[in-house]
């Protein structure tokens, strides 16, 4: 185009701009080199190579030519001996005179300098040797004393925690085992001021109240199944326990929350004693099944929803297996035939257990106690299979038959044993709802159920269940049912808002959160709650019960919560959601719900989740 485009600019402009420029950093610089002391009496100054004194504490010296200051000990201009130790690591020692001892230079001082190219400056540090051997020497003599005494401290308190810890907690153990063996009068009887204390009070609590409700559940029940016999409408006797046994569970999971928190605290703070695992591992043990157990009355009724994920039916099963040899009784005996390949089930892993523990309980009392129970799992053929309680979709499926040798159902016990509350069982504690919660869960699993006698003694159950040809690429990590989610660390040190009625439930989840180094603040009521977070300027994270008194519940502050911080981490936990709570309005939160009991690693790995916008089931 034989086009010239040009720029041009005056130097004296360049230089005027540079000449601001510097002034402001020497400025800024100086403001800041003014608040630093090193040592007693030790500064920072800066010099340029033409040792022109650009900042100096000392008047003095401050903006002044220094080339003609010689170094004592060596005779040569000091700024020149400055400039050859810059940016070497090595420090440049020297004598020089001190503020109350001005003219007289037999003091040892040693500087470090720096180099800065672009503006051409140097920028060094100076101090007293004598005063960095005295701070040291001060030092190592502190920190000596303080380990001499922190040891011997250590010692003592150690000697007195192993005493003081391991005698209540073996007396915990005991009665954590007479519990378990069913004695529900077993009371540890421990009264101390501290965790230990609290652990045993809350524990014999726990069990009085689950003995009383268990009475109370039990009279209630037959009451009402009294009055409902002459009636057609069997669904309202579900409907009535069902709402019995979530009003429990809800107080129970608080109560187990408090004991399991505890516990895990108990671990923690003293890890370090002898034979604590051992003597806490019935305590655990207990509360696990306790949770089972709550989760089998809200089964009961068929109002807890599922939470299916990716499982190794083989594995799971096995797992089982092991725990029938426990609770069956030793004139049982267990048999497991599986394949050599996995299969793989989308189902509620706890669920699957209590359905295959009410089979094996109806096995044996079919057996009265003695005679071989079976377990086969398989995959089925190409064929569809029949004779199932309705048609069978194709598909691919595997097949778990759970057999007996017992005397096998009758005619018309075979037609009517899944009905609710169908029994043989002439015992009053045997409700008749074993194989109707077996068919249930079947049914929300998307599986089907036979029932027939064997040829020879005995009888037969099998379930069909969907099987996962394909592998989700988020099943590997729904698989491990091991791996504990470590707390991110944009988490650590935020402030969450911790609500929840109990007292006890807020003491141990305030402990946990604590623990994971997270902030909290608390309320006790959801109406306590919502004008908190109305009132307080910045929060990170919400950990909600779902049911509470007051106005306001866990689904309203979780709204409220995310409307005012957007960004903010909500987790909302629940024993039990409670029929007022409809199953859409649970689906909208289910990705941040955290069922209780739980523990530190369940809490971490769930405000994770949380954190990073993730469901459950991902």
């Amino acid at each position: 185009w034989q086009i010239v485009v040009g720029t041009g600019v005056y130097m004296d402009d360049i230089d005027t701009e540079v000449q601001a420029r510097t002034e402001t950093a020497l400025r800024e610089l100086r403001e800041a080199l003014a608040g630093i002391r090193i040592a007693d009496t030790g500064y920072m100054y800066v010099f340029d190579s033409n040792k022109q004194m650009l900042i100096h504490p000392n008047s003095n010296l401050d903006r002044t030519q220094f080339d003609d200051l010689l170094n004592p000990v060596t005779g040569q201009p000091i700024g020149d001996e400055l400039i050859r130790v810059a940016d070497t690591g090595k420090e440049l020692h020297y004598l020089w005179d001190r503020p109350e001892d001005p003219g007289n230079y037999v003091y040892e001082k040693l500087s470090l300098v720096r180099y800065m190219p672009g503006f051409d400056w140097y920028i060094c540090s100076s101090v007293y040797i004598d005063e960095l051997q005295s701070s040291a020497n001060t030092l190592s003599s502190r920190l000596l004393s303080l380990a001499s005494v922190t040891l011997l401290l250590a010692l003592l308190i150690s000697a007195a925690f192993i005493n003081r810890l391991t005698r209540p907690l073996e007396s915990l153990a005991r009665t954590a085992k007479r519990i378990r063996a069913g004695d529900l009068d077993a009371r540890s009887n421990i009264c101390r001021d501290d965790e230990v204390g609290t652990l045993a009070a809350s524990f014999d609590n726990m069990v009085g109240r689950l003995k009383e409700s268990i009475d109370v559940l039990d009279s209630k029940v037959r009451a009402r199944t009294r009055e409902l016999l002459d009636t057609t409408v069997k669904a309202q006797r579900m409907n009535a326990v069902g709402q019995l046994s979530g009003g429990m569970a809800h107080d129970f999971n608080n109560l187990l929350t408090v004991i399991n928190g505890s516990l895990i605290l108990a671990e923690q703070h003293y890890k370090d004693s002898p034979g604590l695992q051992d003597t806490l591992a019935p305590a655990h043990r207990a509360t696990r099944r306790s949770a089972e157990l709550i989760e089998r009355l809200l089964s009961f009724s068929r109002q807890q929803p599922l939470q299916p994920r990716i499982t190794d039916v083989g594995q799971a099963v096995g797992e089982t297996v092991l725990f029938l040899r426990s609770i069956l009784g030793q004139g049982i005996s267990v048999q497991y035939y599986k394949p050599d390949t996995p299969l793989l089930a989308s189902l509620d892993p706890a669920t699957f257990e209590n359905a295959l523990v009410n089979l094996a309980i109806n096995a044996r009392d079919a057996m009265q106690g003695r005679g071989q129970l079976t377990l086969t799992l398989q995959s089925v053929s190409e064929a569809t299979p029949t004779c199932f309680d309705e048609a069978v979709l194709p598909g691919h499926y595997l097949s778990l038959g759970v057999s007996d040798d017992g005397c096998g159902f009758s005619p018309s016990t075979l037609s009517q044993a899944q009905e609710p509350f169908f029994t043989t069982k002439t015992a009053s504690n045997h409700s008749g709802l074993g194989l109707s919660m077996v068919y249930g869960f079947v049914k929300q699993s998307g599986g089907y159920i036979k029932l027939h006698n064997n040829p020879g003694p005995g009888a037969t159950i099998t379930l069909l269940l969907p099987l996962v040809t394909e592998l989700p690429e988020q099943a590997s990590t729904t698989m491990s049912t091991t791996a504990e989610a470590a707390l991110p660390d944009t988490l650590k040190g935020q402030l969450f808002l911790l609500v929840d009625d109990d007292d006890d439930v807020r003491l141990v989840v305030r402990q946990q959160l604590t623990t994971l180094g997270i902030h909290i603040i608390e309320a006790s009521d959801g109406d306590e709650a919502a004008e908190l977070i109305g009132s307080l300027p910045s929060l990170d994270g919400l950990l909600s019960d779902v049911v509470m008194p007051g106005h306001t519940d866990g689904f309203a502050l979780a709204s409220k919560m995310t409307a005012r911080f957007p960004d903010a981490t909500v987790v909302l936990m629940t024993g039990y959601a409670g029929r007022h709570q409809s199953t859409e309005r649970l689906s909208v939160h289910q990705q941040n719900v955290l069922k209780k009991p739980f523990d530190t690693a369940t809490l971490a790995r769930t405000l994770a989740q949380a954190a990073a916008g993730k469901h459950p089931n991902d």
